[in-house]
């Protein structure tokens, strides 16, 4: 399965009696997951690796909404299209790709959760001369207003 034409699967290698994982493409650090990668070559021992890897939650990265926002420079936004709605995420380029085991109840790796998002809210239009008056002498009447804007 792929996003934005990156892989989301997770991807596991066995090689010389250790594993790796790869997910969305990149290596996962397990040693940072304080997981260690050395397997015994068996049947169970594979099927302890392949429980093991598909307890590892993916990063969901923020998701955000149509306001305007604002981001530190290292993050980016990928659009997911799911049954026909379409939704914005905010993700490190940092990201780990998976959640620690500490971070587990946020579904977001430290990274990605590390930018505080701003929402800026688009500028008011600016009021007319005839508006700041009008708030300035609220009981004034149409002609003396029309007399003070023709001045």
């Amino acid at each position: 399965m792929s996003v934005n034409n990156t892989k989301v699967i997770k991807i596991v290698t066995f090689k010389d009696g250790k594993f790796s994982v790869f997910v969305r493409d990149k290596s996962i650090d397990l040693e940072e997951l304080m997981i260690d990668n050395k397997y015994e070559c068996s049947k169970h021992g594979i099927s302890i690796v392949c429980n093991l890897v598909k307890s590892l939650l993916l990063c969901e990265g923020l998701y955000i909404d149509s306001r305007n926002i604002k981001y530190e420079e290292n993050y980016l936004i990928e659009s997911i299209v799911s049954s026909g709605v379409e939704k914005k995420i905010l993700r490190s380029n940092n990201c780990k790709q998976v959640v620690s085991y500490t971070y587990q109840a946020k579904q977001h790796c430290y990274p990605c959760k590390r930018q505080n998002l701003e929402y800026s809210d688009p500028p008011e239009p600016e009021k007319s001369d005839y508006e700041k008056s009008k708030e300035m002498m609220p009981n004034a009447s149409e002609t003396l207003m029309s007399l003070i804007m023709s001045q």
